[in-house]
């Protein structure tokens, strides 16, 4: 029995629903945010780079001409902004329907720290987006349809995790600190 692969057109509608994406200028995180404005919900391109989510927007656009998409800046890797863009969207009193955390880097070559001091694969891919969670939680949706998503991949599989040195300080290795 053949299975029918699940492309974006199966997705339910989510008509005037927000929809908060991170990382949503490219890749799985851009995707996402045109399925979602397919779908007819509000989607937040939350991002680093103004001037690439607004060739994301624009990209959209061409394709859903009535998407609303709507720019918020937000560096997963610093805490301050993570503080600041939950500052500012509980201020707003906007409930989120659908929080979907995809900003990420990885296989940066040479150690790297935020100003925070953490290791930067560590505090884009987990500590930001474990950190916004947690502030945002009050707003989103209490209804059973509301949804948090963590977008991964398997690429940390091969990754070897130190327990014992986590910021990977005596250790660095590109894939280890993705993984």
């Amino acid at each position: 029995m053949a299975t029918r692969r699940w492309t974006a057109a199966d997705a339910p509608p989510q008509t005037g629903r927000p929809a908060l994406v991170t990382g949503s200028t490219s890749g799985l995180g851009y995707e996402a945010a045109l399925a979602l404005a397919g779908a007819g919900a509000r989607v937040v391109l939350a991002a680093r780079d103004e001037a690439k989510a607004q060739r994301a927007r624009a990209s959209i656009r061409q394709i859903h001409a009535g998407a609303e998409l709507e720019f918020r800046r937000l560096d997963a890797a610093s805490l301050t902004s993570v503080r600041e863009f939950a500052a500012g969207w509980r201020d707003r009193g906007t409930p989120i329907d659908i929080l979907l955390l995809n900003a990420g880097i990885s296989a940066v070559p040479q150690r790297e720290e935020t100003e925070d001091g953490f290791e930067r694969q560590l505090a884009t891919n987990c500590l930001g987006h474990f950190a916004l969670t947690g502030l945002l939680l009050p707003s989103v949706g209490q209804d059973a349809s509301s949804r948090i998503v963590k977008v991964a991949n398997i690429a940390h599989r091969p990754a070897q995790l130190h327990l014992d040195d986590l910021q990977l300080k005596r250790s660095y290795r590109p894939m280890d600190a993705y993984g």
